[in-house]
């Protein structure tokens, strides 16, 4: 119930090319069903031949080597993929990643990929073959793998913590 569930019910999620999160891997993936007739997610316009987004998220260290554009203001919409990230963008992102750490904040960086039936086909068949892995090799070699967002999480202490430092 909720938007959540609105969400979902309206993109819908292929639960076979899900790449579930891993301590190796420090990232996951989700891949979604776009409406037939938008090609859109809430303010994301993707190009008109997406069927499907894919949506990673992670270790900035682990992703953003790999993305390859950032989203790119058109009007009121972000355009997916954007422009081609430059090495003054990927630097900011390396710094900002860095300055949310000194901060004692979790990063994750959000990055979406769009996909076209055929790719998403070739995911299935590679999903089958070789596993989720391969999935996720595909989409992190996408040349349309776009970043999003970098965020600082704070975690809460886990209840054992103030006893420890106490000690």
């Amino acid at each position: 119930k909720g938007a959540g569930a609105q969400l979902l019910q309206t993109y819908v999620r292929d639960t076979q090319l899900e790449v579930p999160f891993s301590s190796s891997r420090k990232m996951m993936l989700t891949v979604h069903q776009l409406p037939a007739t938008e090609k859109r997610l809430a303010t994301l316009q993707f190009d008109s031949q997406a069927t499907h987004v894919a949506v990673l998220k992670g270790a900035p260290d682990r992703l953003s080597p790999k993305v390859t554009s950032v989203a790119q203001l058109q009007g009121s919409v972000l355009k997916i993929p954007g422009a081609r990230i430059s090495d003054t963008e990927r630097q900011l992102l390396s710094t900002q990643n860095r300055s949310l750490a000194q901060d004692a904040l979790r990063t994750i960086l959000l990055a979406v990929c769009p996909l076209s039936a055929t790719e998403v086909a070739n995911l299935r068949a590679a999903c089958d073959a070789k596993g989720v892995d391969e999935v996720l090799q595909q989409v992190l070699a996408s040349p349309s793998l776009t970043f999003l967002s970098l965020w600082g999480l704070r975690d809460p202490p886990r209840a054992a913590v103030p006893g420890s430092v106490e000690e």
